[in-house]
């Protein structure tokens, strides 16, 4: 095996025990408070040595929440798009309320792995290792939504206030101040809402 094909084999066992770690984590975290969860537990459940998810993840808990939001949302980007692209064409603001539904469902099934993320993201952020837009993947979407409305707004201020009340929302049903049914649609409304903000 030459250099170059030792290094993409390496490559991709590195990627492979990744995301075996990430899934491991939010596994666990569907079913475990996320301040009981250890990285013993989750080298167990992932079927790995303590020392490889340090290699991973240097800084530990705090790294793997992060990514497993990130992963979990992504996850869930991916497979809506695919379920609206088997539909055929839609108009944009059908399309992105559709995803932001399938964002609500994502966090709905993982409130562990938000609740985790909601309380180490301020520390997260304060090392700059924190990207708050979760959403950023609707940008594009809220882009065409925009233009195809004819809004007297720009799509990117459209879109942060859209990505604040998902953001208001996630924390206060985090902190029991929203129902699940109220915390839906919150998230699945969030551009209809500032669709109607910024035209009344």
């Amino acid at each position: 095996m030459t250099l170059d094909g030792r290094k993409l084999r390496a490559a991709q066992t590195y990627s492979v025990m990744h995301s075996k770690i990430l899934v491991a984590a939010r596994e666990l975290l569907q079913a475990t408070e996320f301040i009981d969860l250890t990285i013993p537990m989750i080298s167990q459940h992932a079927k790995c040595s303590v020392p490889t998810i340090y290699n991973h993840f240097p800084d530990g808990l705090k790294d793997i929440y992060l990514e497993v939001t990130f992963f979990t949302v992504e996850e869930s980007y991916n497979a809506h798009s695919l379920e609206l692209n088997e539909r055929g064409n839609l108009k944009s603001r059908d399309y992105l309320h559709f995803l932001l539904e399938g964002f609500a469902e994502t966090i709905l099934n993982n409130k562990n792995v938000a609740t985790a993320i909601y309380a180490y993201a301020p520390q997260a952020a304060a090392a700059g290792k924190w990207d708050s837009d979760t959403l950023k993947q609707l940008r594009p979407a809220v882009l065409e939504a925009t233009e195809e409305l004819g809004l007297p707004i720009s799509s990117e201020e459209l879109y942060s206030i859209m990505a604040l009340i998902c953001r208001g929302a996630v924390g206060t049903w985090i902190l029991g101040y929203l129902t699940d049914k109220e915390f839906f649609e919150h998230i699945s409304e969030s551009f209809n809402r500032s669709v109607k903000i910024v035209t009344t």
